[in-house]
C-alpha cells in the first residue's frame, strides 16, 4: 500500500488564515533512518556520508543544539528518510537551527515516494529558495505542502528525501520536522503572553551581598496557555495530539501565527508529562499547557 493524501479541511485553512495557533507533533520521532549524501539523487540504500561526529540521527533526536552535517563540503546534498518500518503522516515541513541561509541555499526541496529509489509515486511537496525566503539561520517552515493542488495531508509515507543546493560548504541542521498539525479554532484564553521568556542562570551571593550571575541560556520561551474546546472534533484532535507526542514523552511544536509568521514556531516540552484537559462546562473542555522551549537555540536568537 502506497502513500495517500487528503486536502486540509476548510476549517483548518480558514482558522490558519485568521492566525489561530497550531499544535503539532514531529512524525520523525519514531522508527526512521536518516542519511546524508553528496548528490541530488540520493537513495536510501546509498552509503551514509554523515560526519562521524555529527551523525544524521541528530536531526531527529529532539535536541536542536546538537548539529548534524555531512563530512565534506559540496554544492548538492540529499538527506534520505526511511520510514518504511512505520510509515508517517504529516502536513508541514520544518527545520530548526541550520546554516542554509549563510550557505545561500537556492533550493530546499522535499520529496516523497513509495520506494527507497524514489521511482514509484514520487512527488515534490515543497521547493523553497532559502537565500531569499529567510534572513537568518534559525528556523524554516512550509505549512502548505502540495504536489500542485491545494494544501494537503500526506499519510502512510514510507520514504522521503530533502534535496539541498547551496554555494560550496557544509550544511548543518539541528532538527527536521515533518509535523501533523492540530489546528486550533481560537486563540488561548486570556491571560496569555506569547512573548513570555526567561533566562536560565545560577546566582552566587557573597557574604557582603554582591550577586554574581552566570547565565546558562537567554530567552527561553515559556508557554502558559489554556485552550477552550467545545466540539467533539477538536476534543478528539487533542486526544490524537497527546498520542502523537507519546503522552508527553516527546516535545511538541507550537505555531502561534500561521498566517502572519509561519516560520516562527517553537519546539516545546511540557513541564509535566500529563494531559490537563478537564470538563469545565457540560460541552466544554479546557486544555491547560505549561511548557518550556527546547534549546539551546532559543527564540530570542532569531
Amino acid at each position: 500500500m502506497g502513500w495517500g493524501f487528503s486536502l486540509l479541511s476548510a476549517d483548518e485553512l480558514a482558522w490558519a488564515a485568521l492566525d489561530k495557533p497550531i499544535l503539532s507533533n514531529n512524525a520523525l520521532y519514531a522508527d526512521v533512518t536518516l542519511k546524508w549524501m553528496y548528490t541530488l539523487l540520493g537513495h536510501t540504500d546509498h552509503f551514509d556520508q554523515s560526519d562521524s561526529d555529527k551523525p544524521a540521527s541528530r536531526m531527529v533526536d529532539a535536541k536542536p543544539g546538537y548539529l548534524s552535517s555531512p563530512g565534506n563540503a559540496a554544492t548538492t546534498f540529499t538527506i534520505t528518510i526511511d520510514a518504511s518500518a512505520s510509515p508517517i503522516t504529516f502536513d508541514w515541513f520544518g527545520i530548526i537551527n541550520h546554516n542554509l541561509h549563510t550557505l545561500a541555499c537556492t533550493a530546499l526541496v522535499l520529496e516523497i515516494a513509495d520506494d527507497g529509489d524514489f521511482t514509484t509515486n514520487k512527488k515534490n511537496l515543497s521547493t523553497t529558495n532559502i537565500s531569499t525566503a529567510l534572513t537568518s539561520d534559525r528556523r524554516f517552515a512550509d505549512l502548505t505542502l502540495t504536489d500542485g493542488g491545494d494544501p494537503s495531508r500526506y499519510a502512510n509515507v514510507p520514504f522521503a528525501r530533502i534535496l539541498i543546493t547551496t554555494s560550496s560548504g557544509i550544511p548543518r541542521i539541528g532538527q527536521i520536522i515533518l509535523g501533523r498539525r492540530r489546528q486550533q479554532p481560537y486563540l488561548p484564553n486570556m491571560n496569555w503572553d506569547p512573548s513570555q521568556s526567561e533566562t536560565l542562570a545560577d546566582d552566587f551571593t557573597s557574604k557582603s551581598g554582591v550577586i554574581s550571575r552566570l547565565s546558562r541560556g537567554r530567552g527561553q520561551r515559556q508557554m502558559v496557555a489554556t485552550f477552550r474546546h467545545d466540539t467533539d472534533a477538536i476534543r478528539g484532535d487533542i486526544t490524537s495530539w497527546w498520542e502523537d507526542i507519546e503522552g508527553g514523552e516527546q516535545p511538541f511544536f507550537y505555531i502561534d501565527e500561521p498566517a502572519t509568521n509561519p516560520m516562527d514556531f517553537w519546539m516545546m516540552y511540557l513541564d509535566a508529562p500529563e494531559l490537563d484537559y478537564p470538563w469545565t462546562l457540560p460541552a466544554t473542555r479546557d486544555l491547560s499547557i505549561v511548557a518550556a522551549e527546547q534549546g539551546t537555540t532559543f527564540f530570542s536568537q532569531e
